[in-house]
Parts: C-alpha cells; sequence; structure tokens
C-alpha cells in the first residue's frame, strides 16, 4: 500500500471513527434527557420539538400559553407549589362571575412589577396583599384581581383590557406600566418604531421553516448552552409566539451594559439616549388614553401609578443596567410625567408611587421586582393613597 493510500486510509478511519463516536455520545445524550428522571436538566437542554413531544415534563413548569392576541397569557390552573393561577388565567383565587351585588371589584394591571414575579406565593403578590390590607381596614366588599403579566407593556395592557379584563366588570382599574416600555423603545432606526409595536415584537416562524441543527442534535445543544453560546429552548422568546426584532437593541445593551463593552455596534453610531429621544413615549400615553377612553364609557374608575425602581444612589450589583443609565431614568421620569398630566386631562386618579416609595435597596431584588417586603409596602401605599381618594363603594350601572 503506497504511503498515500495509507494517509487517506488512517484518515477515512478517523473520520468514521469519530462519526460513530458521536453518534454513540449523541444516543447517550438523548436517553439521559429523555429518561434521566431530571425535570429541570429536560427543560433546560430539550429542543423546541422535544418540549412539545412531552407536556408531561413542560405543563408543571409553564406559567405562560400561547394566546392568539396578546401572545401569551399566563395558563389557566397552573399549580407550582403556592405559585397558582385561578381558571382565568389571572394569578389570583377564583373570580366570581357575574360579580356579585355589594362587591367592588379592582383589577390591577400592567407586567411583572403587578404580577409579582418573583414572590413565588399568589397570595403574597402586590394585589393580593391591597385586597387583604383593605379588607383588614373594614372593606371586606372589595376584591382586587391581579392581571399583571410578566413582560407586559401598554400595548398588551390595551389587548389584555378589550378581550380580557373587561369580562370580570370590574369597577376600578389600576394601571402600573412604564419600565417595559421604556425598554421597548430602544429601537433603530426611527421608522421602525411604530405604533403597532412592531419595532420591538415579531412573530415567530419556527413552526414554518426547517429548524437549525439544534433542533436535531441534543449533544450539542447540550454543549453550546453550557458553554453559553446558545439559550435553552424553554423561555418565552422560543415558546410562544413572541419574539424582538431585529430593530430592537434593548437585549444588546443590557448584555453591553452587563460585560462593561458599552458603547459598541450599533451604538457606537447611536448612543441611547439618542434612541430613546426620537422614540418617544407618544405610543405608550396613546395606549393607556385608549384604555382609560374604553374604560371610562362603560362608567370604570381608572388609577393610573408611577413604576418605584431601586434610585442610582441605593442600586447594588445585579440591578437591571437600566437604572443605572441617566437616559433610562430621564426616559422613566417622562414617561410619569405624561401619565400624570394624562390622568389630569381624563379626570382619572394619579397616584406617584415612585416617589412616595422608600429608597430601600433591600425591598427590591434586582433594583426593579420588588420581594414580599417590598410588595407589603407598595400595597399599604396604594390603600392608603385609595382609601383618601374614593368611596370604594359599590358601583351601580346608571
Amino acid at each position: 500500500m503506497t504511503k498515500r493510500r495509507k494517509i487517506l486510509a488512517n484518515t477515512a478511519l478517523i473520520l468514521a471513527s469519530t462519526v460513530v463516536a458521536f453518534l454513540l455520545l449523541e444516543a447517550a445524550a438523548r436517553l439521559v434527557l429523555r429518561y434521566g428522571n431530571d425535570p429541570e436538566r429536560f427543560l433546560t437542554y430539550a429542543s423546541a420539538r422535544q418540549l412539545r413531544m412531552h407536556p408531561e415534563f413542560t405543563q408543571p413548569y409553564m406559567r405562560f400559553q400561547a394566546h392568539r392576541y396578546l401572545g401569551y397569557i399566563p395558563t389557566p390552573n397552573f399549580r407550582r407549589h403556592t405559585l397558582t393561577h385561578n381558571a382565568l388565567g389571572y394569578k389570583d383565587d377564583e373570580i366570581v362571575l357575574p360579580k356579585p351585588d355589594g362587591e367592588f371589584r379592582i383589577v390591577c394591571m400592567g407586567g411583572s412589577t403587578t404580577y409579582t414575579t418573583i414572590v413565588g406565593d399568589t397570595a403574597l403578590s402586590y394585589p393580593n396583599l391591597l385586597e387583604q390590607d383593605l379588607h383588614d381596614r373594614g372593606l371586606a366588599h372589595v376584591n382586587v384581581v391581579n392581571a399583571g403579566v410578566d413582560g407586559y407593556t401598554s400595548y398588551e395592557t390595551l389587548i389584555n383590557y378589550a378581550f380580557r379584563v373587561q369580562d370580570l366588570e370590574p369597577d376600578m382599574l389600576i394601571i402600573m406600566d412604564g419600565l417595559n416600555d421604556t425598554y421597548a423603545r430602544i429601537v433603530w432606526p426611527p421608522e421602525a418604531f411604530k405604533g403597532d409595536n412592531s419595532g420591538f415584537r415579531a412573530p415567530l416562524f419556527d413552526s414554518v421553516i426547517m429548524p437549525s441543527v439544534l433542533e436535531y442534535s441534543t449533544l450539542l445543544r447540550v454543549v453550546l448552552i453550557k458553554a453559553g453560546l446558545a439559550e435553552s429552548h424553554f423561555g418565552l422568546r422560543t415558546m410562544y409566539d413572541l419574539a424582538a426584532t431585529d430593530s430592537f437593541y434593548g437585549a444588546e445593551w443590557e448584555r453591553q451594559q452587563a460585560t462593561g463593552t458599552y458603547p459598541d455596534g450599533i451604538f457606537k453610531q447611536v448612543d441611547l439616549a439618542r434612541m430613546l429621544d426620537e422614540c418617544g413615549p407618544q405610543f405608550f400615553i396613546r395606549n393607556i388614553e385608549n384604555v382609560i377612553a374604553m374604560a371610562k364609557y362603560h362608567g370604570i374608575e381608572v388609577v393610573l401609578l408611577s413604576t418605584p425602581w431601586a434610585r442610582a444612589d441605593t442600586a447594588r450589583p445585579g440591578d437591571r443596567p437600566i437604572l443605572s443609565n441617566p437616559a433610562c431614568v430621564s426616559a422613566l421620569e417622562d414617561a410619569a410625567r405624561r401619565m400624570e398630566t394624562l390622568a389630569h386631562d381624563t379626570g382619572c386618579l394619579w397616584f406617584d408611587l415612585a416617589q412616595r416609595f422608600p429608597d430601600d435597596p433591600d425591598c427590591y431584588v434586582d433594583g426593579v421586582h420588588m420581594n414580599i417586603d417590598g410588595a407589603r409596602i407598595k400595597a399599604n401605599l396604594i390603600a392608603d393613597f385609595l382609601l383618601d381618594s374614593h368611596p370604594l363603594g359599590p358601583h351601580t350601572t346608571p
């Protein structure tokens, strides 16, 4: 055998051995993932196809499910320890419909700060604590519903009210939006920033295109996820019909802030302050204005709240980067001022919760989301405001 043939034969043997070894490791990875009796490992490393094929693993962890208009909603009847959703998909007790005579029903709307994401006990979310506070003060006829959802902006609040919350027959809405809307404004070019929020979010089409190699190879998927080079397929961005667009740079900005590489990429050309300035809060205000108009038409009172966050001088390592940037803080404060003006112009109640909330970092987990202590303080402050500003009596439709 010539030297060249020996080299080719050895090369072929090495390649064949590599392929066989890969296939054996791939088979082992799939068996361990599927039959290893470790739900957390399965959720972390399974492909989107595997997640769909094995609902027995995913359902106990699926806090959210797809919704044709909202992208996703809290999964109805979800149960995981003390974190529960009712039959209508709210982080709350069961809701009686039609509303009982004499009940004054308040519905709290917003994102994760309303859902009270960090607090895993449904009874200790801020709307539930608000209800308990009001009951303790003698207002047993008041029922407070938690209609907040992780990741929701004012766009989802508008749709959520029109298609879901209005059916609850509320007497009052408490709306606390602004933080997620500021994040959704980190869009470029400004022409992509539109009133339908398409500059921030767009539908996924993974179900109609050929999946990537990570959909087929468990071994490669595990290696890349462990190395931080790929994301787990179990999450809002992959499990539901909602995704960031190519014009949204909020996630990239937070990554650069966290790694100390800002400004890089697009931000070398356009800084964050300019993005937020050119992509202003006009759609945010319009969305809230439309919710108010619909609610007022049905005789529903509306309370607008500013969103508290840890101030720069009290922020700690690990807090959300959005809080330490002057441009973001300015955008949040401007949104609050505009909401105050909107409340006055439309005859709504306005409560500047951000200004009343104590500058105590121990109330937060990441500078935005509150722990149980923070949720209690929030509920107490809102209860004080409501008792000072509204009779909270049973609503009578004319």
